[in-house]
């Protein structure tokens, strides 16, 4: 109560209410100051409170939320037993009189009677002893009328009600040291608690709990620790952050992009080598919509190169498969109805809209490795990675893969399950899918019901009532913020892969004892690449990109020309034959093994030319050339499909527009509009 005399804390100091003047309130601070305040500018302003006599900070019980689990009938005999001591203390049910109300009842008026005398009264007309209504009254003052609700009804103050805090503490640092271990027992844990508490306040001197209620205990105090649950799970919660979650700052369309790889919980068997294989799904996931920008499905894992290639897929801007008429997929650029003048725009503009800004990996190898870096780079896109073992930095993602295997897979055959306890009997005998029919599901999927399902998650700020699906969301963010579309080239592609350098001779270029050969190597043989060679030796080698999953031709970006040309290994006795970085490299081991000397060129020739004789008649002589064998022809494959034939780049200087001709680059959805030149994603040079 706020009295003359009362100490209250306001404007972060403390003050002694003087005085109590009409509607203001006279205080005067600890070194003398004095103020005067209104008393509803008072109680409302920040940092206001009451300080008791003895210098604490006066708390009251959340009275209204403590009776909401009072059951009805507890409530009406508590609000009928109240009146009675309202009537017993002021004469009247609701403790007070006033115009157009009943007057104090006679026996209790206390203009006429004095509170001993009606506590008497009382007891004697409900047969209770003065001393409980007296400790009942007190109750009523203090706490309302939750202070009169029997205890076990009210319910007690935490789930450690009545354990020492000392022995909580124990059990709950005994459970942070259980985390990276096996699943323990109840009867572990608790010997584990008791003797830390004799090591570190003696033996019984910490009261403990009986064996039933340490096991309410234990439940209580390890609810969502999965203490006997999943391991995996189990460390998974102890590194997540310890307060709220947070979400990426994303306020635009690809402005972060989300990475990551996750294995696939279906059977699936690889058309070429008809052998079960493993896969591996990866994803990338724009932050801000929640759309999946890129999907690959690798059997046996992702490599260095995949990596590189999810960020071309993203460029491309469309899927490896045909959707059909019914479905257009997003691009992360303009809408299609919006075309941009670039000379309104300005010279600033910047081609790199189309491409995420700012991408967000764990710390997986492959997205760490030299090559996604440098694609990354190449692209001018930033790298963040997540943060080690914190799970949360991708929770949107991980929640796509829940989805993805309760949504999707768990209806397909092959099914498997997340782990070997909840898979079915003999799953492999059943239908199952090839790896590409397995891929193009998952893109109909993503298509045609992820994206177009609205998001509890997703929310536009202006309207957070209104349901948004992530197509929504990502037409809603182009639409406000608006993006340059820049047509991409289809031998984008060569740009991401790794790169050797290595001098042009008369025979061609010479990579890891191999030689390649081709024409677009003619004006460069026996030159170097700077104008000085005698500065440095670097100054003789060229820049040769190649593609670990198939060694049998790499590349070379003519520097007048900017065309990509194709550089053939002049040991294949026929025309194709495609081989992996490590299929070379157990060649070279073969070669050391048995000739026992280090490989030139020819030597290297004949040995992997037998190797890949063997593993094309399945010939192989251990189990190591079978498993080389299934692994050669998968990556192979995959190199096949993401390597376009090498086109020549535009020259800068013939696209250039002469005169008043502007660019304008335009979406034509049936290809047929005015356009000069089209490129194979829809994208036209208009000449107006």
């Amino acid at each position: 109560m706020l009295t003359p005399g009362s100490r209250v804390c306001f404007d972060g100091a403390l003050w002694q209410l003087e005085a109590l003047v009409g509607t203001c309130a006279r205080l005067r601070g600890a070194d003398g100051t004095l103020a005067v305040i209104g008393v509803v500018q008072l109680v409302n302003a920040a940092g206001y409170r009451l300080v008791g006599p003895d210098g604490v900070v006066e708390a009251l019980p959340p009275v209204n939320a403590a009776m909401v689990f009072v059951p009805d009938a507890e409530r009406e005999r508590v609000a009928a037993y109240a009146g009675k001591l309202r009537m017993m203390e002021f004469g009247h049910p609701l403790g007070v009189t006033g115009a157009g109300s009943a007057g104090p009842d006679a026996r209790f008026d206390p203009a006429s009677t004095t509170l001993s005398d009606r506590v008497q009264l009382m007891a004697g007309l409900l047969g209770l002893g003065e001393s409980t209504l007296w400790r009942d009254l007190a109750k009523l003052r203090a706490d309302g009328v939750a202070g009169l609700v029997r205890k076990p009804l009210l319910g007690s103050v935490g789930p450690t009600a009545g354990v020492d805090p000392r022995y909580v503490e124990a059990l709950i640092g005994v459970l942070d040291e259980l985390v990276a271990e096996s699943n323990p027992t109840g009867q572990r844990i608790r010997r584990l608690v008791h003797a830390r508490l004799v090591e570190v306040h003696g033996d019984g001197v910490v009261s403990e709990p009986g064996k039933s209620r340490f096991y309410e205990l234990l439940a209580e105090v390890g609810r969502g620790r999965f203490v006997f649950g999943a391991a995996k799970n189990r460390r998974s919660v102890a590194n997540r952050p310890k307060g709220a979650y947070g979400r990426w700052p994303a306020t635009r369309p690809m402005e972060l992009v989300i990475f990551d790889s996750t294995p696939l919980d279906v059977f699936a068997m690889d058309e070429p080598s008809g052998r079960w294989v493993p896969l591996e799904l990866s994803v990338a996931m724009d932050a801000f919509s929640r759309r999946i920008v890129a999907l690959r499905l690798t059997p046996r894992g992702p490599n260095r190169v995949d990596a590189s290639l999810i960020l071309c897929d993203i460029v491309r801007g469309r899927p490896p498969i045909d959707l059909g008429p019914t479905l257009a997929w997003r691009y992360a650029g303009l809408p299609e109805e919006i075309v941009v003048v670039l000379s309104e725009i300005g010279a600033a503009a910047d081609h790199r809209a189309m491409l995420p800004e700012t991408v967000v990996p764990d710390h997986a190898r492959i997205y760490l490795s030299e090559a996604f870096r440098g694609a990354c780079a190449r692209l001018q896109i930033s790298l963040a990675p997540a943060r080690v073992l914190c799970p949360t930095d991708k929770a949107d993602l991980e929640r796509f893969f829940r989805t993805v295997r309760e949504s999707l897979l768990v209806s397909l055959p092959g099914y498997k399950g997340p782990d070997v306890f909840s898979r079915g009997a003999e799953v492999e005998s059943g239908a199952y899918y090839f790896v590409h029919e397995l891929e193009a599901i998952l893109w109909v999927w993503v298509e045609r019901h992820y994206h177009e399902r609205d998001h509890d998650g997703l929310y536009l700020p202006a309207a957070p009532h209104v349901p948004v699906s992530p197509n929504k969301m990502h037409d809603e963010g182009v639409a406000r913020t608006g993006r340059i579309r820049v047509p991409s080239r289809p031998d984008l592609v060569y740009d991401l892969l790794p790169v050797k350098r290595c001098t042009i001779q008369h025979y061609g270029v010479e990579l890891d004892g191999l030689r390649y050969n081709g024409t677009g190597l003619d004006p460069y043989r026996d030159r170097a690449r700077a104008s000085r060679p005698r500065a440095s030796r670097e100054a003789r080698q060229w820049a040769i990109s190649y593609d670990p999953r198939d060694l049998s031709a790499v590349f070379f970006c003519d520097p007048a020309t900017y065309e990509w040309h194709r550089l053939s290994w002049v040991g294949a006795p026929e025309l194709e034959r495609p081989f992996s970085a490590n299929t070379l490299a157990y060649a070279k081991s073969l070669l050391v093994e048995r000739a026992g000397r280090g490989p030139n060129h020819e030597l290297l020739t004949v040995s992997l030319n037998g190797l890949l004789d063997r593993l094309d008649r399945r010939q192989a002589l251990n189990p190591k050339e079978a498993k080389l064998a299934i692994r050669n022809g998968l990556q192979t494959d995959a190199a096949k499909r993401d390597l376009p034939s090498p086109v020549a780049r535009p020259d800068d200087e013939d696209t250039e527009p002469a005169g008043d001709v502007e660019d304008v680059y335009a979406y034509d959805g049936d290809g047929d509009g005015v356009a000069t030149e089209a490129d194979g994603d829809g994208l036209y040079e208009v000449l107006r």
